[in-house]
């Protein structure tokens, strides 16, 4: 990582974090209006009173708070020390030219032992999922050997995964036949957030 990579990635954060905020004060203020227009024209129709608004306002409030988007929340593996982790036994040197390395592909977020590290990137505006090259593979995966760039810092995630009875990997195992590369889902699915149209 060189020096100037973390100034980069926090300019980065920052800019996403001060861009959605904009965009979210917008949106509130452009619903605010909206609801404060609406109850006023039902209340003038007599079509609805003051303590009626509240209560279905109540109702409505904890309905949103449990619809609320996934791709908004934040995400933390929860597990224990990462080098107290042992390893699964695979030979992954002996099987990369097989499998081309796929469980790099992999979508899942870090731990907070990650984060305090500082060497394992992530999505900043997915926190804290792993960074991803636009061809779906780790940012720390070497296009050309598979191999890790941060083995040694490596995600817990990374470090207990064991490609045995994983499908999306090996038809077989043993008997070293990878399953086939176009068949790859992702272990967690993240939906990223949808583009706003442009006024």
């Amino acid at each position: 990582m060189s020096d100037d990579e973390p100034v980069r990635d926090l300019t980065s954060a920052l800019r996403f974090l001060q861009v959605a905020v904009a965009r979210q004060r917008e949106d509130h203020e452009r619903v605010d209006a909206t609801l404060e227009a609406l109850m006023a024209a039902l209340i003038e129709a007599g079509v609805i009173t003051d303590e009626a608004i509240d209560d279905h306002l109540m109702v409505a409030s904890r309905t949103a708070r449990q619809r609320r988007p996934e791709e908004l929340s934040v995400r933390l593996w929860s597990g224990d020390d990462k080098y107290a982790i042992p390893d699964p036994g695979i030979d992954c040197e002996a099987r990369m030219h097989l499998c081309q390395g796929r469980c790099c592909s992999f979508d899942f977020p870090l731990s907070e032992q990650d984060l305090d590290e500082g060497q394992v990137r992530w999505r900043h505006h997915q926190p804290y999922m792993i960074a991803q090259r636009e061809d779906g593979y780790c940012v720390h995966n070497d296009p050309a050997t598979r191999g890790c760039g941060v083995y040694a810092h490596r995600p817990g995630t990374c470090r207990q995964y064991s490609c045995r009875t994983d499908k999306r990997v090996w038809i077989d195992f043993e008997a070293r036949i990878p399953a086939p590369l176009d068949v790859r889902p992702r272990l967690i699915e993240i939906r990223r957030p949808a583009k706003k149209p442009t006024p």
